[in-house]
């Protein structure tokens, strides 16, 4: 009786329409646990208890359930990361500090997770770098941002989206009025430290410095050295 309510109770929540999240929270949870290259849909399956076919409701192939899983944590990490920058002036070096530390927290927590969302296959555009941050163009101005996000995959505005709210924090230190070419110069470097930083320390090589790191200070330090100078600091 109690298993036949049980399962009563789960199909009447995915008849409600939360199948599709049932499955990404899911395969989240088992490329954490065994990393994205194992992955199976029947797993997730299996895990979410519902039957194999189920799946293809939402999701064509593997391929867009992993995708599906690291738009999710894409969105996650833009809000993480925005929700650590709110807690200090915009545009100051402590906001840009603050999200440079929860990015690496959120790759240290999920490191497979992180993995995934740095290795999907992105389109044939001429953005793809820092998951489309823009950096090949010789002008870049909003106008051409949002023309780029029209060709980007949903899994590389994802990837945007979170990388503006480094962008946000800039426009603000440079006293511009929008995400520029200026502004995308000065965050290229803030985001390719964090960026490796946090590969470094889910792949375990940050013992070859032979030295105990305090990745919080590291970060601070980097921030204050890689931030561009304020309009007033120039005058």
């Amino acid at each position: 009786m109690e298993s036949q309510q049980k399962s009563t109770s789960k199909r009447s929540a995915y008849h409600h329409g939360n199948l599709r999240d049932h499955l990404i929270a899911a395969t989240r949870s088992l490329i954490e646990s065994n990393g994205s290259e194992h992955f199976k849909v029947a797993d997730a399956c299996r895990h979410a208890g519902v039957s194999t076919a189920a799946p293809y409701r939402h999701f064509v192939d593997r391929q867009a359930l992993l995708n599906a899983v690291a738009i999710a944590g894409f969105h996650d990490l833009r809000d993480k990361a925005r929700t650590a920058g709110s807690q200090y002036s915009s545009g100051s070096v402590d906001a840009v500090s603050a999200i440079g530390q929860a990015y690496v927290a959120f790759a240290a927590c999920e490191p497979n997770l992180f993995r995934l969302m740095f290795g999907q296959n992105t389109s044939d555009t001429d953005s793809q770098a820092g998951n489309c941050d823009g950096l090949q163009h010789t002008h870049i101005d909003r106008k051409s941002v949002d023309c780029a996000n029209t060709r980007m995959t949903d899994c590389e505005k994802a990837g945007r989206e979170c990388y503006e709210v480094l962008l946000e924090q800039l426009v603000v230190t440079l006293n511009r009025e929008s995400i520029d070419e200026a502004v995308v110069k000065a965050a290229f470097p803030l985001w390719t430290f964090v960026h490796g930083l946090s590969f470094l320390v889910i792949d375990g090589n940050l013992s070859v410095n032979q030295m105990p790191i305090n990745i919080k200070q590291q970060i601070e330090w980097a921030t204050e050295c890689l931030m561009p100078s304020t309009p007033n600091e120039r005058d």
